[in-house]
């Protein structure tokens, strides 16, 4: 079953290393967004309710936390996605060669005639 083995390696490296290396630029983009945001609600701050100024540290500590958190769940799944496509790898092989060495087997007790075109 070499093709099975070859989309399973595929499988295998796509959670392992392709998936994995998209943190980095998810990243980036997460802390870009809310940057800009933090700016704009700082501006819309100063803007509407500057009386609200003293108090928007909080607001934007808790935003920051919010951030921070959510990037730390980012990294558990995509870390989460590639330890569990190492464990599974090995046991779906196993399971699908078992449901499919019957139909092998039965494949190869078939006999007929060879038709040759010329």
């Amino acid at each position: 079953m070499p093709l099975l083995e070859a989309q399973l390696k595929q499988w295998n490296d796509t959670f392992r290393v392709a998936i994995p290396s998209t943190e980095k630029p998810l990243r980036q983009r997460i802390r870009k967004i809310c940057q800009e945001y933090f700016k704009e609600l700082d501006a819309q701050i100063k803007k509407t309710a500057p009386s609200v100024l003293p108090h928007s540290a909080a607001i934007m500590h808790i935003i920051h936390s919010m951030e921070l958190e959510m990037l730390d769940k980012i990294h558990s799944v995509l870390r989460g996605l590639s330890k569990s496509s190492s464990t599974i790898h090995p046991e779906f092989l196993l399971s699908f060669r078992k449901q499919l060495n019957p139909i092998y087997a039965e494949a190869l007790t078939i006999r007929g005639t060879v038709f040759h075109h010329s």
